[in-house]
């Protein structure tokens, strides 16, 4: 069966890549929409609790009125005029208003439906009552269960991928991730995965593809560069893509 897989394209952009130094990697994730909306919120409300929030917001991350630089900085802007959130009841509300603006007008009732499934679980309570003494894989685990969702969905994975970047925030250190880990599979991920040559748009190839790119990294460099960080590489590149297209179309 052929997989659409260009094992010499994975090779160059594995070269490309590796040549990056760690503090250029990191430098990446912050300039992730998600990171700058956390290191703002962290500033005010406590930290399981905003690695909750955090949690739950990546899991309504998608099919968006707008983009994501728009839905993470309402997020902001509500947490901001906001009271400290200190309790779970806290995120719920602040979800809540969170859904009711303009951001998340596409497809509403399912995001609803979707968060009112993970505050119904058992997860939230185990996650504040355990925190910070839960193995990354437990939670990702528990997560996907509570939501009843596979591990590798993408929306479960980005929000593994948030709680990393809120550990980073606060602790200057990433979340021990599994190699195995997904990219996060998104327009942009794909668009790049395209263009770069390793592979056509097909979901399993693209991500078969991006964790080879890591792996490759990982070898050459003998680190443990989570497919996380190249995520943030690839999604930002990604809508550079995208916004060179339309100004060409417009042009």
């Amino acid at each position: 069966m052929q997989t659409n897989i260009n094992p010499e394209r994975i090779r160059e952009v594995a070269n490309c890549l590796a040549e990056l130094k760690p503090e250029e990697i990191i430098k990446f994730d912050k300039n992730e929409p998600e990171y700058k909306t956390f290191k703002k919120i962290l500033e005010k409300h406590p930290e399981k609790y905003t690695a909750l929030l955090g949690i739950s917001t990546g899991l309504v991350d998608y099919q968006l009125n707008g983009n994501a630089q728009e839905f993470w900085q309402t997020l902001e802007k509500i947490t901001t005029k906001n009271n400290q959130i200190n309790s779970i009841q806290k995120i719920q509300k602040t979800l809540d208003e969170f859904m009711d603006e303009k951001v998340n007008a596409r497809i509403n009732n399912m995001k609803r439906k979707r968060l009112n499934r993970f505050f119904n679980s058992s997860f939230p309570k185990w996650f504040i009552e355990t925190y910070p003494n839960h193995k990354p894989t437990v939670v990702w685990e528990k997560l996907a269960k509570s939501m009843n969702n596979h591990k590798e969905m993408k929306t479960i994975v980005f929000a593994m991928k948030v709680y990393d970047i809120i550990n980073h925030i606060q602790h200057n250190t990433y979340l021990e991730i599994p190699a195995e880990t997904p990219i996060p599979c998104d327009i942009h991920v794909k668009r790049v995965a395209k263009t770069s040559g390793i592979t056509n748009q097909n979901q399993e190839n693209v991500k078969k593809a991006w964790n080879e790119v890591a792996k490759q990294i990982n070898q050459q460099t003998n680190q443990n560069i989570s497919i996380f960080r190249i995520d943030s590489i690839i999604w930002q590149l990604g809508q550079i893509i995208s916004k060179t297209n339309k100004t060409q179309k417009n042009a």
